[in-house]
């Protein structure tokens, strides 16, 4: 097992550093304004003042401000477990392949758990040309001035495209000219300036978009830019993808990313297969037990919290902490409660529960972090002096001590020195 330990207590560290540095101003609300002074006349009317209250106080608003700061962290890191969470981690999903090399695949949140088996027959191609090649240098034979050709698209779209060659032109200025008038085109192909090994260049033009609907077909329509560089000669045909679901039927796409059952998975075809590919659907185990890690964690910082504060916060508030703590559903399932109060973490179990247990898991850790989201909200809703301990000898000391000091105002806990700390 992995012991969770509380997390570190900065609002503690930052609350004593601020008491010291701020010593002058406790001296001056208690009574003393010179702190250092041994023989001071409000001490002698009033002991309590210089030796017990700015201690008291001080010590009070740091465990107030610590058990506020771990509410805070134990609400957050429940949110994403109760049950009405607004994207809850038991509803996250992954998708996982027997062939992830074949075939990728996603699943939105709150998918069905289930199992598809996916044949790729043939993923979906792109259409692309390849023009002749070219001495770089050597002086073009597009003729010079505007050249204009056409784009038809087998959906029908045409477009032209125009593009002026200048005399004297070489080829790669030619076809660099052509390359831009195509992009900028936005016609639904892309052109590219390829260089061979002989140091050669070729214009070569593609589909944007796989599948049949996709193809495209380049005319002349004044000019010879298109006749010239040969970019109307086809090196791959448009394709379809084809594939079959849980043995049935063969199936078409034009495009290789397919959406399954309603849209709630997709999956990308990468290659075509020798044979079925599993998907499984399931819940994203890893991200369950990171969650579950992290409300352990942040259950003890609380309960640490209230341990550090002992004798000064009201001792019910630990006792309704512990009260949420179920060991007989909790342990069976990863989370072991310890003698001092804390939890301890299984991972191992806690991944095992995820994934033949996830139902159970759901239902209980659910319950258990709406309680512990409930009790820090209470908590954060609370005045600082409510959650003090007023049976306390010190705190009934301080209560009666504070009227007396009529020169100076009443500091209630939630006001001005909390506020110090929190």
């Amino acid at each position: 097992m992995t012991a969770l330990e509380p997390l570190p207590a900065s609002a503690r560290t930052d609350a004593a550093s601020r008491y010291r540095q701020d010593n002058m101003l406790f001296a001056h609300v208690f009574g003393d304004s010179n702190p250092d002074k041994e023989n001071s006349p409000m001490q002698d009317r009033h002991p309590f003042t210089r030796q017990h209250a700015p201690s008291y106080a001080a010590n009070a608003a740091q465990s107030i401000a610590a058990i506020l700061s771990a509410a805070r962290a134990l609400d957050s890191a429940a949110a994403p477990l109760k049950p009405d969470a607004a994207v809850s981690t038991f509803a996250k999903r992954e998708v996982t392949s027997s062939d992830p090399l074949a075939v990728k695949a996603t699943a939105r949140d709150g998918a069905e758990r289930r199992t598809i088996r996916l044949q790729v027959e043939q993923t979906a191609v792109a259409q692309r040309n390849s023009g002749a090649s070219f001495v770089k240098l050597g002086p073009t034979s597009l003729l010079a001035g505007p050249n204009r050709f056409t784009v038809e698209r087998n959906g029908g779209s045409t477009v032209t495209i125009e593009c002026f060659i200048r005399e004297g032109d070489t080829h790669e200025q030619a076809l660099t000219r052509m390359k831009r008038a195509i992009n900028a085109a936005k016609s639904g192909i892309n052109a590219v300036i390829r260089t061979d090994d002989t140091d050669r260049i070729r214009l070569a033009v593609a589909a944007e978009a796989t599948g049949t609907g996709q193809a495209f077909r380049l005319r002349d329509e004044s000019g010879n830019a298109v006749g010239t560089t040969g970019i109307s000669a086809v090196d791959a045909l448009a394709a379809n993808a084809r594939y079959r679901l849980d043995g049935g039927g063969p199936i078409t796409s034009e495009s290789n990313e397919i959406a399954l059952e309603q849209g709630e998975i997709v999956a990308l075809l990468v290659v075509p297969t020798s044979g079925p590919v599993t998907l499984q659907v399931r819940s994203a185990h890893a991200t369950i037990v990171q969650d579950i890690v992290a409300l352990g964690a942040a259950y003890n910082q609380l309960a640490g919290a209230f341990a550090a504060a002992e004798g000064i916060a009201a001792p019910q508030l630990n006792r309704m902490l512990a009260q949420t703590l179920d060991a007989g559903t909790l342990e069976p399932l990863g989370l072991t409660p310890r003698s001092d109060g804390s939890l301890d973490a299984d991972r191992g179990k806690l991944h095992a529960a995820a994934v033949g247990r996830v139902a159970e898991l759901e239902r209980t850790i659910g319950a258990w972090a709406g309680k512990l989201s409930r009790i820090a909200l209470r908590l954060l809703a609370s005045t600082g002096e409510a959650l003090l301990d007023r049976g306390n000898a010190e705190y009934r000391r301080y209560v009666n001590y504070r009227p007396s000091m009529s020169l100076y105002s009443q500091l209630p806990f939630d006001g001005i020195l909390l506020n110090r700390f929190f």
